[in-house]
C-alpha cells in the first residue's frame, strides 16, 4: 500500500475514535470545526485529509494531541511490515575476505601450474613463475581477490561504525 494512504487511512481513524469518543454525529462534529458534513464524511473513509489547520483546530477543541492523531496511538508511528526495509541478518563481509585471501594465496600455485604447462606444451615459459599472475586468466583472479578483500574491509568498517553512533 502506498504511503499516502496508509496516512489517510490513520488520520481516518483518529478522526473516527475522536468523533466517537465525544459523542457526536459527523454533523455535529462539523459544526464545532465551522466545515461540511460531506467533509467530515470523506476524512472518514480516507478518501481527503484535513488541512492543518484544521488538524490543529481539531486537536485544540477535543483535546487530543497532533502525534496521536497524525501518528495513531501512543504517538508513535509504527511502520507496516510494508514499509520496514527487509533485514535478513545476513553478513557478507567475513566471507568477501576469506575468499579473497584464498583467491589471492592459490595464485602462486595456479602460475606454477600455468608456467609448467606452457613448458610441456611450448617448451618455453617465462623464468619466474610469478610473472604469469599479471597475464590474462590470473590477473582477473588477482582483480577479483583485491576487490573481494577490499568488499569485505569496507563492509566490517561499515558494520563497525554503524554500531557505535
Amino acid at each position: 500500500m502506498n504511503k499516502s494512504k496508509d496516512g489517510n487511512q490513520r488520520i481516518a481513524k483518529a478522526i473516527l475514535n475522536i468523533r466517537k469518543k465525544n459523542g457526536l454525529s459527523q454533523e455535529e462534529f462539523a459544526e464545532r470545526l465551522g466545515i461540511s458534513r460531506q467533509a467530515v464524511s470523506r476524512w472518514e473513509m480516507g478518501i481527503s485529509v484535513p488541512s492543518i489547520n484544521t488538524i490543529i483546530s481539531i486537536s485544540d477543541k477535543f483535546d487530543v494531541s497532533l502525534d496521536e492523531m497524525l501518528k495513531g496511538e501512543g504517538g508513535v508511528y509504527r511502520k507496516s511490515k510494508e514499509e520496514m526495509p527487509a533485514k535478513n541478518g545476513k553478513d557478507y563481509s567475513w566471507g568477501f575476505l576469506v575468499a579473497g585471501i584464498l583467491f589471492l594465496i592459490n595464485l602462486p600455485l595456479l602460475a606454477e601450474m600455468i608456467q609448467t604447462k606452457n613448458m610441456e606444451i611450448f617448451k618455453t615459459a617465462y623464468e619466474h613463475s610469478y610473472d604469469y599472475i599479471l597475464e590474462y586468466p590470473l590477473s582477473i583472479v588477482l582483480l577479483l581477490s583485491v576487490l573481494l578483500i577490499g568488499s569485505g574491509i569496507y563492509l566490517n568498517l561499515k558494520k563497525k561504525g554503524g554500531k557505535t553512533k
